[in-house]
């Protein structure tokens, strides 16, 4: 069951209906706890007498489970999440930060290490700070680097910064924080669907895509993420006559770094699906025509960031920003420079799920 759990995350990815397919992952939840009743480990619970007994029900994001309350059914119960947490990837609600004003500092799962483990941080931080929006600088949306360094160790206060806090205010958000180790099969697995690939940690990366249409013009845009998947910002820009393919997908990388460039980002990973586009900017020939031209100021701005590289895709690897060209041609004015669409989540959240 476990093997098939992990894998499970390649159909996510691959199929247009994936995420309707994780709600197999609750089937699977549901098996593991039909299976401790059935050994007679758990018992459930009836309403009356000669009732039937109940040990789970579910909803549409809920699952409540029943047991005795005893130390050997909760004991029972922790077992079986832990077995579906390690098969399924899910390891635990835990924090996004937004505005900071949610999340308790030392007591909330909010900060992470590199190997995405949650750093307890019950004996730091003073000096009357207590949520972590008294470490934001709400109206620069930067972190205070001076209150953070004030309130943790060195290494600590590291981690706290390279969180992006993003251009926009948003409200802190729970998820579900996925499993960094899982097995060298599972990962196998997920990788044979060429998934998006977050940035090494402390990094970001930025995916941009373009879309032409004849008749209506092109769309161009990208995302940029944290390597939890999480969104910064993103950019959907829209132009009244359809260009060329490569000179399209140019113009969306272009326009993602200046938008990086702005928002002071230093280190970069940028990954396009355009093959084309990717092997001229790596090989940096010399191209008289407009594509080439755009290459060369892709490649010379490159070098105003302390580290960047680029990188190719597949398409299902760059499922976000392929949306995001294609929102652009319903966008109400013609660029966009904004969190995520709504409509757009769920994509957003299937790459999350996979990582």
């Amino acid at each position: 069951m476990e093997d098939n759990l992990g894998s499970l995350l390649y159909f996510i990815l691959v199929f247009p209906l994936s995420p309707y397919l994780f709600l197999f992952c609750a089937h699977a939840l549901s098996s593991l706890v039909k299976k401790k009743v059935g050994s007679g480990a758990l018992h459930g619970v009836r309403i009356c007498r000669g009732a039937p007994r109940i040990s789970q029900l579910f909803f549409a994001d809920d699952t409540l489970l029943f047991g005795r309350a005893t130390a050997t059914e909760l004991d029972c119960v922790k077992h079986t999440l832990d077995t579906y947490a390690q098969a399924s990837g899910q390891q635990g609600l835990s924090w996004r930060v937004g505005t900071g004003s949610q999340i308790r500092i030392r007591e909330d799962p909010w900060l992470f290490d590199d190997r995405g483990e949650v750093i307890q941080l019950e004996d730091v931080a003073g000096n009357g700070v207590h949520m972590v929006a008294d470490l934001i600088n709400h109206t620069t949306r930067e972190w205070n680097r001076e209150t953070v360094r004030n309130n943790f160790p060195e290494v600590i206060a590291e981690h706290v910064i390279a969180i992006p806090l993003g251009v926009d205010e948003l409200n802190d958000t729970l998820f579900w924080r996925v499993n960094q180790c899982m097995n060298e099969q599972q990962q196998q697995q997920v990788r044979t669907g060429s998934r998006w690939i977050p940035p090494d940690c402390g990094r970001l990366k930025l995916n941009s895509d373009a879309s032409v249409r004849h008749g209506s013009g092109t769309g161009i845009a990208g995302v940029l993420r944290d390597s939890e998947g999480r969104v910064v910002w993103c950019y959907a820009e829209k132009y009244p006559v359809a260009l060329d393919v490569d000179l399209a997908e140019a113009t969306a990388i272009y326009r993602g770094l200046l938008l990086a460039q702005e928002h002071g980002v230093s280190d970069l990973q940028v990954e396009s699906d355009s093959q084309i586009l990717i092997n001229a900017i790596t090989k940096d020939r010399l191209d008289l025509s407009y594509f080439g031209r755009l290459v060369r100021l892709i490649v010379d701005l490159s070098k105003s960031f302390d580290r960047v590289s680029f990188s190719w895709t597949r398409r299902t690897g760059n499922l976000v920003a392929h949306r995001l060209a294609s929102f652009a041609f319903s966008c109400p004015v013609d660029f966009f420079h904004f969190a995520i669409p709504e409509t757009l989540v769920p994509v957003v959240n299937v790459d999350c799920m996979a990582i």
